[in-house]
């Protein structure tokens, strides 16, 4: 089984275990608002992804952690961590990665919510990615997704996002085969 599949599934079961985990309650609904995503509210946030390059290399699955700050009523700014499953032609790699990403929550209902988000972040590989590349790149991103509330402090977050992967060219043209592609994610994130 390819290691980006292996990331995935495993990364899938672990994230759903604590939904599992959490006691049915029978409480009366309460009159608060169901997303609460306002100002000075924390989060934290675990899921798992896979990314596809446009054409049919490379693939990645990948895990991702991290911590939002909702600075302004439905507006966060995210730092994360990603490690991923590189398959691509020639060796495949382990890649990890730091985030910034901002995300606005612009269509609230009863339990859910739909988000745009946009983010950057650096990443650093065992191997050169994609092959002929480098070991170190940047990495952009946006996307669309939801949050369906669960319970009073856990939500599901899933999504889409578009994103580009290159070195900028810090290592000359010639050393710079980015990559543009496409992903999804789904997991959990849960208010601090």
């Amino acid at each position: 089984m390819p290691m980006h599949i292996r990331i995935v599934a495993v990364a899938l079961l672990f994230s759903a275990l604590p939904a599992f985990a959490q006691s049915t309650s029978t409480a009366a609904p309460t009159s608060s608002p169901v997303h609460d995503f306002t100002e000075g509210v924390w989060t934290f946030s675990l899921y798992t992804g896979y990314n596809r390059e446009c054409s049919t290399d490379p693939q990645m699955g990948y895990v991702s952690a991290g911590v939002g700050y909702f600075f302004h009523n439905d507006f966060a700014i995210n730092a994360e961590f990603r490690t991923y499953g590189v398959e691509q032609e020639g060796d495949e790699a382990a890649m990890f990665e730091l985030d910034l990403l901002l995300r606005h929550h612009v269509i609230k209902r009863d339990r859910w919510t739909l988000f745009f988000d946009i983010g950057a972040g650096i990443t650093q590989a065992t191997r050169d990615v994609p092959t002929g590349g480098t070991h170190f790149n940047f990495i952009e991103e946006a996307g669309v997704g939801i949050t369906y509330k669960l319970d009073e402090r856990v939500h599901l977050i899933a999504g889409a996002r578009y994103w580009h992967l290159s070195n900028a060219r810090i290592h000359g043209e010639d050393q710079n085969p980015g990559l543009n592609g496409y992903g999804g994610y789904v997991g959990l994130m849960w208010k601090l």
